[in-house]
């Protein structure tokens, strides 16, 4: 009875992983932005979210502490100095995909990996076209938006104005919340933003 239940289990481990590799795979298709914004597509997992400038205020607790050191640049072609993020211990280089990067800690606070992510977001920069990702992976999605935008602004030590010029989507996949998956959500205070 016992090895009947230990083989259930694993098939249902194996096809759930089947299943979450096809949507991470069908996820890379471009999804369209939310009305109010401009798309702009990137070698990521959807479409960037570039929404007009908002919000305003600075990071809260300021600058983190690591050195200054990197500039992101705008779709719009503005330069943004930020925060050297790769040099955080927190910040990992994703050993399956060169150039990808996965900010934060893993829920057993182990090194990170391309299956492992913070509790109720994800966080993954890619280097070649200076974007960013965020998938929300818990309910409710709209607190999990929220650590995740304070968590990147203060890991990049900008404010909310400047957040909304980076190139990104942040996201939240089917089995998490299947009315806003393969929507672009943006940050919660730029123009344009879905309302959670």
């Amino acid at each position: 009875m016992k090895r009947t239940s230990l083989v259930i289990l694993f098939a249902i481990l194996v096809v759930g992983l089947a299943a979450f590799f096809i949507f991470r795979m069908f996820s890379a298709q471009t999804a369209p932005a939310p009305e109010g914004t401009t798309g702009a597509s990137f070698t990521g997992s959807a479409t960037t979210n570039l929404p007009s400038q908002g919000g305003g205020a600075p990071a809260p607790g300021g600058a983190s502490a690591q050195p200054a050191g990197l500039t992101l640049t705008s779709a719009g072609g503005v330069a943004i100095p930020v925060n050297d993020f790769t040099k955080d211990p927190a910040t990992v280089k994703d050993a399956v995909n060169p150039g990808h990067y996965l900010l934060g800690a893993s829920p057993s606070g182990s090194a990170l990996t391309s299956t492992t992510t913070a509790a109720s977001y994800s966080i993954q920069y890619i280097d070649t076209d200076q974007s960013f990702t965020l998938e929300l992976l818990q309910e409710p999605i709209a607190s999990a938006r929220q650590e995740a935008e304070q968590y990147l602004m203060s890991e990049l030590g900008i404010s909310e104005s400047q957040m909304c010029q980076l190139k990104y989507v942040v996201s939240t996949p089917w089995w998490v919340n299947q009315f806003y998956a393969g929507k672009s959500l943006g940050f919660s205070f730029c123009d344009g933003a879905v309302k959670l």
